[in-house]
């Protein structure tokens, strides 16, 4: 967080999880702000752009759709005779929140009642959101069971001709490590989709695709380490 002018305090933020109500809670935020103004100039720009490409400008929470995931919001509002603004833009790589004017306890107030906002909000999982965690566990669990499985073929499928001969274990070396990349970058395409730095959590539960998708990945990553990869480790671990 850092100040730029002495009457304009800008934020930086992410890890954050959105839901309906929060998203009320800022449009009525301003909405009040706006309505203290005696600016008849005063502009207020409420609008939240959707990923099926919608995108829809208002002054209330008529703008906000339960039914439709959005993809950012960009809320401003700017009072031209006094010199006063205020933004908050959120995309799911992140977002900021500034206010500047010429009055600073006018400035210093509107900041603190955002930040008491910002810091309410719930949190997303820092480790899971994390990029280099992402890659990282995908990594490790992207080698360890193309490993595994390799060794299993190589043991258990081949004749002891084709173990002993070099060239076909080095075709097959080089196939299961782009297979692994493959995998790699689909489960961390994945694990990004499904934990943003930033999340809108505001679609109604049976519409949440990205709700039924972490079940999934879990039920997956269950599946694959108690019937695949446990049995394959053990079976190396024995012979």
């Amino acid at each position: 967080m850092s100040s730029t002018t002495k009457n304009e305090i800008d934020r930086k933020f992410k890890g954050k999880i959105f839901k309906n109500e929060n998203i009320k809670d800022l449009i009525t935020f301003f909405r009040k702000t706006y309505e203290e103004s005696d600016d008849p100039d005063m502009n207020m720009i409420l609008s939240i752009k959707y990923k099926d490409g919608l995108s829809v400008s208002g002054i209330d929470d008529e703008i906000l759709k339960d039914t439709e995931m959005i993809e950012s919001l960009s809320f401003w509002l700017r009072d031209y005779r006094e010199s006063k603004k205020i933004s908050v833009i959120i995309f799911e790589d992140g977002g900021h929140y500034s206010v500047a004017g010429s009055d600073e306890n006018w400035v210093r107030a509107k900041i603190n009642v955002l930040d008491e906002y910002f810091s309410k909000l719930l949190n997303q999982n820092k480790f899971l959101s994390n990029s280099w965690f992402q890659f990282s566990i995908n990594f490790i669990f992207t080698l360890i069971l193309s490993l595994s499985i390799y060794r299993f073929i190589h043991r258990n499928l081949l004749s002891e001709e084709l173990q002993n001969d070099d060239l076909f274990g080095l075709v097959l070396n080089l196939l299961f490590t782009f297979l692994s990349y493959v995998f790699l970058f689909l489960l961390t395409k994945s694990l990004y989709n499904l934990y943003p730095t930033i999340e809108f959590d505001t679609v109604r539960d049976y519409l949440n695709k990205s709700k039924k998708r972490k079940s999934y990945i879990v039920k997956t990553l269950g599946f694959l380490i108690t019937v695949i990869l446990i049995p394959i480790f053990l079976d190396l671990i024995i012979k």
